[in-house]
Protein backbone atom coordinates (compact mmCIF):
# COMPACT_ATOMS: atom_id res chain seq x y z
CA UNK A 1 0.00 0.00 0.00
CA UNK A 2 2.69 2.60 0.85
CA UNK A 3 4.46 1.76 -2.60
CA UNK A 4 1.25 2.35 -4.48
CA UNK A 5 1.08 5.46 -2.47
CA UNK A 6 4.12 6.32 -3.52
CA UNK A 7 4.17 6.02 -7.19
CA UNK A 8 0.79 8.14 -7.03
CA UNK A 9 2.75 11.08 -5.46
CA UNK A 10 5.84 10.65 -7.54
CA UNK A 11 3.33 10.55 -10.23
CA UNK A 12 1.39 14.02 -9.44
CA UNK A 13 4.50 15.67 -8.69
CA UNK A 14 6.11 14.76 -11.85
CA UNK A 15 3.10 16.17 -13.68
CA UNK A 16 3.66 19.49 -12.29
CA UNK A 17 7.23 19.44 -12.88
CA UNK A 18 5.86 19.25 -16.25
CA UNK A 19 2.82 21.42 -16.09
CA UNK A 20 4.49 24.37 -14.06
CA UNK A 21 3.61 27.83 -15.37
CA UNK A 22 6.62 30.59 -15.31
CA UNK A 23 5.62 34.46 -15.67
CA UNK A 24 8.11 36.65 -17.34
CA UNK A 25 7.64 40.54 -18.13
CA UNK A 26 9.20 41.93 -20.85
CA UNK A 27 10.22 45.73 -21.46
CA UNK A 28 10.71 46.22 -25.27
CA UNK A 29 14.19 45.74 -26.80
CA UNK A 30 13.40 48.60 -29.03
CA UNK A 31 10.62 50.75 -30.46
CA UNK A 32 9.87 53.77 -33.14
CA UNK A 33 7.39 55.75 -34.92
CA UNK A 34 7.41 56.24 -38.63
CA UNK A 35 5.12 59.30 -40.26
CA UNK A 36 3.95 59.03 -43.73
CA UNK A 37 3.94 62.74 -44.36
CA UNK A 38 7.58 63.28 -42.91
CA UNK A 39 8.59 59.76 -44.61
CA UNK A 40 12.77 60.74 -43.85
CA UNK A 41 11.40 61.17 -39.57
CA UNK A 42 11.88 58.87 -36.97
CA UNK A 43 11.55 58.96 -33.33
CA UNK A 44 13.84 55.94 -31.89
CA UNK A 45 14.98 57.56 -28.73
CA UNK A 46 11.55 59.53 -28.05
CA UNK A 47 9.60 59.25 -25.17
CA UNK A 48 6.61 57.88 -27.10
CA UNK A 49 5.21 56.54 -30.34
CA UNK A 50 2.36 56.99 -32.45
CA UNK A 51 -0.61 55.34 -34.30
CA UNK A 52 -3.32 56.60 -35.84
CA UNK A 53 -3.78 59.90 -38.30
CA UNK A 54 -3.05 63.57 -37.16
CA UNK A 55 -4.86 66.42 -38.37
CA UNK A 56 -3.51 66.86 -41.97
CA UNK A 57 -4.49 63.35 -42.15
CA UNK A 58 -1.77 61.51 -42.29
CA UNK A 59 -0.83 58.19 -40.44
CA UNK A 60 1.69 57.30 -38.05
CA UNK A 61 2.41 53.98 -37.26
CA UNK A 62 4.32 52.27 -34.03
CA UNK A 63 6.93 49.29 -34.52
CA UNK A 64 7.62 47.45 -30.89
CA UNK A 65 10.28 44.65 -30.37
CA UNK A 66 10.68 42.16 -27.46
CA UNK A 67 13.90 40.23 -26.78
CA UNK A 68 12.65 36.68 -25.89
CA UNK A 69 15.45 34.87 -25.16
CA UNK A 70 14.73 34.59 -21.66
CA UNK A 71 12.35 31.78 -22.60
CA UNK A 72 13.98 28.57 -22.61
CA UNK A 73 13.59 27.42 -26.70
CA UNK A 74 11.52 24.28 -26.08
CA UNK A 75 8.56 25.88 -23.50
CA UNK A 76 5.12 25.88 -24.70
CA UNK A 77 3.71 29.25 -24.76
CA UNK A 78 0.27 29.49 -23.08
CA UNK A 79 -0.52 33.18 -23.00
CA UNK A 80 0.65 36.67 -23.69
CA UNK A 81 -0.81 40.07 -23.59
CA UNK A 82 0.89 43.41 -24.64
CA UNK A 83 0.38 46.85 -22.25
CA UNK A 84 0.58 50.00 -23.25
CA UNK A 85 0.20 53.29 -21.77
CA UNK A 86 -1.88 56.17 -23.61
CA UNK A 87 -0.72 58.81 -22.28
CA UNK A 88 -2.30 61.75 -24.81
CA UNK A 89 -4.79 61.46 -27.84
CA UNK A 90 -6.19 63.45 -30.69
CA UNK A 91 -9.45 63.10 -29.64
CA UNK A 92 -11.38 60.95 -27.48
CA UNK A 93 -13.59 59.11 -29.25
CA UNK A 94 -12.31 55.22 -29.52
CA UNK A 95 -10.51 53.94 -31.84
CA UNK A 96 -9.35 50.39 -32.88
CA UNK A 97 -5.41 50.24 -32.92
CA UNK A 98 -4.50 46.72 -34.36
CA UNK A 99 -0.89 45.09 -33.79
CA UNK A 100 0.51 43.18 -36.98
CA UNK A 101 2.97 40.69 -37.21
CA UNK A 102 6.54 42.37 -39.18
CA UNK A 103 8.28 40.74 -41.76
CA UNK A 104 11.32 42.55 -42.10
CA UNK A 105 14.11 43.74 -39.41
CA UNK A 106 13.80 47.10 -38.82
CA UNK A 107 15.85 50.14 -36.67
CA UNK A 108 15.38 52.03 -33.46
CA UNK A 109 18.71 55.01 -33.44
CA UNK A 110 19.12 57.82 -31.80
CA UNK A 111 16.49 60.13 -32.92
CA UNK A 112 14.63 62.35 -30.65
CA UNK A 113 11.64 64.32 -31.87
CA UNK A 114 10.90 67.24 -30.03
CA UNK A 115 7.95 68.96 -28.10
CA UNK A 116 4.78 65.87 -28.36
CA UNK A 117 6.83 63.97 -30.68
CA UNK A 118 3.62 63.92 -33.20
CA UNK A 119 5.77 64.94 -36.20
CA UNK A 120 9.12 62.86 -35.66
CA UNK A 121 12.28 64.23 -36.54
CA UNK A 122 14.91 63.93 -39.33
CA UNK A 123 15.64 60.09 -38.67
CA UNK A 124 19.60 59.22 -37.47
CA UNK A 125 21.59 56.53 -39.40
CA UNK A 126 19.87 52.94 -38.78
CA UNK A 127 16.53 54.76 -37.31
CA UNK A 128 13.05 53.03 -39.20
CA UNK A 129 11.65 55.49 -41.21
CA UNK A 130 8.25 55.36 -43.20
CA UNK A 131 10.29 54.31 -46.36
CA UNK A 132 13.62 52.79 -44.65
CA UNK A 133 14.27 49.80 -42.31
CA UNK A 134 17.36 51.11 -41.20
CA UNK A 135 18.13 54.69 -42.97
CA UNK A 136 19.25 55.24 -45.19
CA UNK A 137 20.21 52.51 -47.18
CA UNK A 138 17.93 49.89 -46.47
CA UNK A 139 14.22 49.71 -47.35
CA UNK A 140 10.82 48.35 -46.90
CA UNK A 141 9.17 46.16 -49.73
CA UNK A 142 6.34 48.08 -48.96
CA UNK A 143 6.49 51.87 -47.53
CA UNK A 144 4.85 51.82 -44.25
CA UNK A 145 6.11 48.45 -43.01
CA UNK A 146 6.10 45.09 -44.34
CA UNK A 147 3.68 42.65 -42.27
CA UNK A 148 1.05 39.82 -42.70
CA UNK A 149 -2.32 40.73 -43.24
CA UNK A 150 -3.95 39.49 -40.46
CA UNK A 151 -4.17 41.47 -37.57
CA UNK A 152 -2.75 39.94 -34.06
CA UNK A 153 -4.62 41.29 -31.62
CA UNK A 154 -7.35 44.59 -31.67
CA UNK A 155 -8.27 47.14 -28.82
CA UNK A 156 -10.08 49.99 -28.93
CA UNK A 157 -8.63 53.17 -27.09
CA UNK A 158 -10.36 56.45 -26.46
CA UNK A 159 -9.06 58.14 -23.61
CA UNK A 160 -5.67 58.13 -21.54
CA UNK A 161 -4.90 55.00 -19.23
CA UNK A 162 -3.62 51.74 -19.92
CA UNK A 163 -4.58 49.22 -22.35
CA UNK A 164 -4.14 45.59 -23.12
CA UNK A 165 -3.59 43.43 -26.05
CA UNK A 166 -4.20 39.55 -25.89
CA UNK A 167 -5.21 36.88 -28.55
CA UNK A 168 -4.69 33.38 -29.34
CA UNK A 169 -2.85 34.54 -32.32
CA UNK A 170 -0.21 36.46 -30.34
CA UNK A 171 0.55 33.22 -28.20
CA UNK A 172 1.25 31.23 -31.66
CA UNK A 173 2.99 34.14 -32.92
CA UNK A 174 5.36 34.06 -29.71
CA UNK A 175 5.76 30.49 -29.84
CA UNK A 176 7.19 30.60 -33.38
CA UNK A 177 9.38 33.08 -32.33
CA UNK A 178 10.63 31.54 -29.20
CA UNK A 179 11.12 28.18 -30.98
CA UNK A 180 12.64 29.54 -34.08
CA UNK A 181 9.90 28.82 -37.02
CA UNK A 182 9.30 32.46 -37.26
CA UNK A 183 11.69 35.02 -37.45
CA UNK A 184 11.31 37.86 -34.63
CA UNK A 185 10.54 41.57 -36.01
CA UNK A 186 8.15 42.44 -33.55
CA UNK A 187 4.90 43.89 -33.94
CA UNK A 188 3.56 46.98 -35.89
CA UNK A 189 0.73 49.32 -34.28
CA UNK A 190 -1.81 50.63 -36.67
CA UNK A 191 -4.86 52.84 -35.46
CA UNK A 192 -7.50 54.13 -37.84
CA UNK A 193 -6.13 55.59 -40.99
CA UNK A 194 -9.88 56.86 -42.20
CA UNK A 195 -10.46 59.33 -39.97
CA UNK A 196 -7.90 62.49 -39.06
CA UNK A 197 -7.09 63.03 -35.38
CA UNK A 198 -7.45 59.42 -34.73
CA UNK A 199 -3.95 59.31 -33.45
CA UNK A 200 -2.97 57.65 -30.08
CA UNK A 201 -0.10 58.58 -28.43
CA UNK A 202 1.82 55.54 -26.22
CA UNK A 203 4.39 55.87 -24.08
CA UNK A 204 7.93 54.74 -25.46
CA UNK A 205 11.00 52.16 -23.10
CA UNK A 206 12.89 55.44 -23.42
CA UNK A 207 9.93 57.16 -21.05
CA UNK A 208 10.32 57.85 -17.54
CA UNK A 209 6.98 56.02 -16.53
CA UNK A 210 4.68 53.67 -17.70
CA UNK A 211 6.61 51.58 -20.10
CA UNK A 212 5.15 49.05 -22.63
CA UNK A 213 5.33 45.53 -21.31
CA UNK A 214 5.33 41.85 -22.77
CA UNK A 215 3.61 39.48 -20.19
CA UNK A 216 4.51 36.14 -21.39
CA UNK A 217 2.82 32.81 -19.47
CA UNK A 218 4.96 29.43 -20.59
CA UNK A 219 5.57 26.25 -19.46
CA UNK A 220 9.24 24.56 -19.49
CA UNK A 221 9.74 20.96 -20.48
CA UNK A 222 12.00 20.02 -17.58
CA UNK A 223 15.43 17.68 -18.14
CA UNK A 224 14.64 14.24 -17.81
CA UNK A 225 15.98 13.59 -14.93
CA UNK A 226 14.11 15.68 -13.53
CA UNK A 227 10.69 14.73 -14.58
CA UNK A 228 11.55 11.18 -13.63
CA UNK A 229 13.30 11.69 -10.45
CA UNK A 230 10.45 10.84 -8.22
CA UNK A 231 9.35 7.74 -10.34
CA UNK A 232 12.80 6.21 -10.51
CA UNK A 233 13.26 6.97 -6.00
CA UNK A 234 10.17 4.93 -6.02
CA UNK A 235 11.44 1.98 -8.06
CA UNK A 236 14.58 2.12 -6.09
CA UNK A 237 12.50 1.71 -2.83
CA UNK A 238 10.22 -1.00 -5.09
CA UNK A 239 13.52 -2.86 -5.74
CA UNK A 240 14.60 -2.60 -2.40
CA UNK A 241 11.22 -3.89 -0.43
CA UNK A 242 11.44 -7.02 -2.90
CA UNK A 243 14.72 -7.75 -1.70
Amino acid sequence: MRIVLFFVVAFFASSALVNAATVVVLNPSQDNSIYENSPGNSNGSGDFFFAGQNASPSPRRALIQFDLTAIPTDAVITGASLSLFASQVASSTAYDVSLYRLESAWGESTSDANGGEGAGIAAATGDATWTNTFFNDQFWTTPGGDFVADASATTTVSTTGAYTWSSPSMVSEIQGWVDGSVANFGWIAIGNEAVASSAKRFNSRSNGSNNPALTVEFTAVPEPSSACLLGALGLGLLVRRRR
